[in-house]
């Protein structure tokens, strides 16, 4: 753990408030809160994460949520993805990210066309 993500979980726990926040250290914050259990910050990371989730970070997001099987962060970042599907499958990322999660990224595209 860098001491970044350190200083932050310290913060959260002592103070229950948190700062200086941005979709780098609330990844590695939100897999620190995974290891030492700490489900308040967890979901204080994951609902930060959808708030700012862009078209070119979902993948990466998609990625920790399924590693972290946190199912329903997980979901929500899969409804993200399916509201901007055109967007996304699309893009140069999207390319990248079913080249190296195959099951991932078949598993998010079966959900859209389930749907239809």
């Amino acid at each position: 753990m860098d001491s970044m993500t350190l200083r932050l979980m310290l913060t959260y726990m002592y103070t229950d408030s948190l700062e200086s926040l941005n979709m780098e250290n609330v990844q590695n914050l939100y897999i620190a809160a995974d290891r030492y259990e700490l489900s308040s910050l967890k979901a204080l990371c994951s609902s930060y994460m959808l708030k700012h989730i862009t078209a070119t970070g979902a993948c990466e997001i998609l990625t920790l949520a399924d590693m972290i099987k946190d199912l329903d962060f997980k979901k929500s970042v899969q409804d993200f993805i399916l509201l901007h599907d055109d967007e996304i499958f699309s893009s140069s990322a999207w390319k990248t990210f079913t080249e190296s999660h195959l099951k991932l990224s078949a598993e998010t595209m079966l959900l859209k066309y389930s749907k239809e």
